[in-house]
């Protein structure tokens, strides 16, 4: 949404430098040097996140089947039909 309004709001030959909206330069300006920065020297030493717990710690869960699951065939006291077909694809 940013660079859609980054665009001037005056078009053709009214466009002047004092009607220029300055902030799509400074916007895009901004992301292409911190690009060509990262390209040139960053890429070199910057690693990224590294993860900070070991892997004991990690938990890993497991799908299970529980009878919760099952969708009621009565809500607020009145009966639904719902067929096999679209409970399995709720």
């Amino acid at each position: 949404m940013v660079p859609i309004l980054c665009f001037p709001t005056v078009k053709g030959a009214d466009l002047t430098p004092t009607e220029m909206n300055w902030t799509c330069l400074v916007y895009f300006g901004l992301i292409l040097l911190t690009t060509i920065w990262f390209v040139v020297d960053a890429r070199r030493w910057y690693v990224g996140p590294r993860t900070n717990i070991s892997e004991e710690d990690i938990v890993y869960g497991e799908k299970t089947e529980d009878e919760g699951d099952e969708i009621p065939d009565v809500i607020d006291g009145q009966k639904v039909s719902i067929s096999s077909t679209e409970k399995r694809y709720q």
